[in-house]
């Protein structure tokens, strides 16, 4: 062999040991980074749940054991047409065993070395803190329930946890309703079923949000209170307010009633409310190479998958939803490049939307599926709606104009004020300029939606 071979083969072996080195320093570095800023936000807000008032927390825990009342499976109004029906609770025959945690005794453990493990939540790190002293759930009774709470309001483990949580939602920009799917993401690395979901009931609480407990065949249900409408997810009335099932998988539309906590805490008032696509700041660090517009974007895998989860929402939810900071970043050439002004910039944008490929939800996800313009840009296939909603998104950021949604039966479509008079602007009438409606609907008086 000679000696340029001999180099060659050396060479090849040193490059993926130097790599792999490379590689366990990065993540040793991401770990003590992320351990040292938890330490530093930890030290700061070391006063844990400063929004609660003893006068609020003891009433509540006085009120709770008689504050739980039965709610059975009724439809108690009327279902609206749009964009799909809203879902009560209904019966079936379905079953599920309990899957809550066993009863154990901990004890304390001195480590000598803190080891961190990590578990995602849609991109971003989770570290698993040397947590060992932790309050137990012994049953689902709510006797139970409010033992559990009280241990964990005094627990300095727990509180650990609430820090954890609220350093993490500064990290990734989390709002109400991401908050309550990281607080489901935390509480699962150190409990399982019923007290997981009872773990994150105290966190977010604890931040302020009124998320309540359910219980039905066997299994904890959390509930999140909001003014919104979430289509096709179960939801209770409880005085007046919609309470959604957050674990909605976990739900088991069986015969029988369901028991709800109706008491809410006196400082736990906020609503869950979803921001769509600035609810979660991405990560950034798992993406797709797409074309859409004639031009190569990246999006981020984690950020879809967050976005395909949430909930469906009303149509003015959408057309007022705001626009990724890194998608926005990537289409402002193309939109700044169109044209001279704004208006023929929405004539080149309503025409490219014209041009994408149609196809209903129903075909394919196989249910009704709004997509948020990250989404469109992304999934192969689009439909009405999510053309009307990506043209809004880009109108909002870029362009400015007046711009409306038509509500039509089985069909949306948009319109833009010019000169005070409304004009249809249809992204899926392939070929129709502004002015022009769809024949099918030429005998249509369309609802607005803004």
């Amino acid at each position: 062999m000679t000696l340029s071979a001999i180099r060659l083969f050396l060479l090849s072996a040193i490059v993926p040991l130097s790599l792999n080195a490379f590689a366990d320093n990065k993540k040793s570095n991401e770990e003590f980074d992320h351990k040292q800023s938890f330490n530093l936000f930890n030290q700061q807000t070391k006063q844990t749940f400063s929004a609660f008032s003893a006068a609020n927390e003891k009433s509540y825990n006085e009120a709770f054991i008689s504050a739980w009342q039965e709610f059975n499976q009724a439809i108690v109004e009327p279902v609206p047409n749009m964009p799909k029906p809203k879902t009560q609770p209904f019966v079936s025959s379905s079953q599920k065993t309990e899957t809550s945690s066993k009863t154990s005794k901990s004890t304390h453990v001195q480590q000598q070395k803190v080891h961190l493990s990590y578990q995602g939540f849609y991109g971003h790190t989770l570290v698993q803190l040397p947590l060992t002293s932790l309050p137990k759930l012994s049953n689902i009774t709510t006797r139970a329930l409010r033992t559990f709470r009280q241990q964990a309001l005094h627990n300095s483990n727990f509180n650990e946890l609430l820090s954890f949580l609220a350093f993490m939602q500064q990290r990734t920009e989390a709002k109400t309703y991401a908050t309550v799917l990281l607080s489901k993401q935390i509480c699962k690395q150190y409990y399982a079923g019923n007290a997981a979901i009872a773990c994150a009931w105290v966190l977010n609480q604890s931040r302020g949000s009124d998320v309540r407990l359910g219980m039905r065949d066997k299994q904890l249900l959390l509930l999140a209170a909001s003014s919104q409408q979430w289509y096709e997810r179960p939801f209770f009335n409880v005085q007046n307010q919609r309470f959604y099932v957050v674990n909605h998988n976990d739900y088991q539309r069986s015969v029988g009633p369901t028991q709800l906590q109706t008491q809410g805490h006196g400082d736990a008032t906020k609503d869950v409310t979803i921001a769509l696509s600035s609810e979660l700041n991405p990560a950034l660090k798992n993406t797709i190479k797409v074309m859409r517009f004639k031009q190569q974007l990246t999006i981020d895998s984690d950020h879809l998958a967050f976005l395909y989860q949430l909930p469906q929402l009303h149509i003015s939810d959408y057309l007022n939803d705001n626009i990724p900071g890194y998608i926005k970043k990537q289409i402002t050439p193309w939109i700044t490049n169109m044209a001279a002004n704004n208006m023929d910039r929405f004539t080149t944008l309503l025409s490219e939307l014209q041009t994408l490929p149609y196809q209903i939800d129903d075909t394919q996800f196989g249910y009704e599926k709004p997509l948020t313009l990250t989404e469109l840009l992304y999934f192969p296939y689009n439909d009405c709606e999510d053309r009307v909603y990506a043209m809004a998104a880009i109108n909002k950021q870029w362009l400015g104009l007046e711009l409306a949604a038509l509500y039509y039966p089985g069909h949306l479509s948009a319109a833009i004020k010019i000169n005070d008079q409304w004009l249809e602007a249809d992204p899926t009438y392939q070929g129709a300029s502004i002015g022009m409606r769809q024949p099918a609907y030429k005998n249509h008086e369309p609802e607005f939606f803004f």
